[in-house]
């Protein structure tokens, strides 16, 4: 993926910018910057050790002028992530205590609960828990933070959401997280419901 990194230089009325360059992280390998006003640059990250893991990146410029004077190196700090945020459907309960989810799903005669989480290095910025039955589908959680949720009174009504609406049936809870830098990750579970 290329990144385009984008600045301006000035030297006044002195003799005129005569170079640009531009490094990731206070010792990194210096890159010449096309001179001009409104200058950009466009960064390949994956060919820059710098880049191998998410974190606070900082990205420094300076210039010179034809004269042979430098400006100090301007920092500017980001947060650069790479993986994707971490959404978790994991325990249920109809009654009690709650239950590990397994892979084998959910199985109950009557409403239940689910619980789980969702998390990210950077921040999540939304999180949905979606019902499907068939072609029908209705969200019975969001929210626009990480962190642990449970959602009671399930399965609801797919025409009145606040509503719990036991029907036999499959059910399939859908898990969707996105995070602040637009990665997305979701997970499922399905219920068996049989009244």
């Amino acid at each position: 993926k290329v990144y385009v990194f984008e600045g301006t230089s000035s030297d006044g009325n002195g003799s005129g910018v005569s170079e640009i360059k531009m490094k990731f992280g206070e010792s990194g390998s210096e890159v010449s910057v096309p001179v001009s006003e409104s200058w950009f640059k466009s960064i390949t990250f994956a060919e820059y050790e710098y880049f191998k893991s998410s974190g606070e990146k900082t990205v420094y410029v300076k210039a010179s002028d034809r004269a042979g004077n430098s400006s100090e190196w301007k920092g500017k700090t980001f947060n650069y992530d790479t993986g994707k945020p971490e959404a978790k459907i994991t325990e249920y309960k109809t009654d009690g205590d709650y239950n590990t989810v397994t892979s084998s799903g959910i199985k109950a005669g009557k409403a239940f609960s689910l619980k789980g989480s969702t998390s990210d290095d950077w921040g999540v910025s939304s999180v949905t828990l979606t019902q499907k039955q068939g072609e029908k589908s209705v969200v019975v959680y969001s929210g626009t933070a990480g962190g642990d949720w449970e959602v009671t009174g399930l399965p609801r009504s797919f025409t009145n959401v606040e509503t719990t609406a036991v029907e036999s049936g499959d059910y399939e809870y859908v898990l969707e997280a996105e995070d602040k830098a637009g990665k997305k990750s979701s997970v499922s579970v399905k219920a068996g419901i049989d009244t």
